[in-house]
């Protein structure tokens, strides 16, 4: 098989009704699919179909997302190397191409992360500290005047 598309995550929003859902990438397991309603990670209450499927497959709800809750369907594959070749064995290729498939959708989803992290520019100086300082309700994020290369609460 081969990996078509870099997409690992389906986003939609619910309407009280729909019950399936779409995603258009290849999930090798169901427990692979990590389900979001409003931002909470689901343990149950869906069912993950098509799974195997490179074109995608669908997520069935047993009760209808409420109106305007975000519904983010995201493959999460696990950062593990099972494959294991035997010496002197003829050469699997199947098995070879399933683990390069594998570590292309664990390459995707830690892009996904990238692109939801917060970057600074490639050209700041390794003195400048980017760690956010801890959240504080009704604050915003400033460089400071006073501390050089510090970011902090105003």
């Amino acid at each position: 098989m081969t990996i078509t598309t870099t997409n690992n995550k389906a986003q939609a929003t619910g309407n009280g009704s729909v019950t399936v859902f779409n995603y258009n990438y290849i999930v090798l397991d169901a427990t692979h699919m990590q389900v979001y309603l409003d931002g909470a990670l689901q343990s149950s209450g869906y069912t993950v179909e098509d799974v195997g499927n490179p074109a995608g497959g669908t997520v069935t709800f047993t009760a209808a997302p409420a109106l305007n809750v975000s519904v983010v369907l995201l493959r999460v594959v696990p950062q593990t190397q099972q494959v294991d070749y035997s010496p002197y064995d003829p050469f699997p290729a199947e098995t070879h191409e399933s683990a390069l498939d594998k570590l292309t959708m664990i390459t995707q989803q830690m892009q996904e992360e990238l692109d939801r992290s917060w970057k600074v520019p490639v050209d700041t100086p390794p003195a400048v500290d980017a760690t956010p300082p801890a959240y504080a309700a009704g604050m915003v994020l400033g460089w400071s005047g006073t501390e050089p290369n510090t970011l902090v609460n105003y």
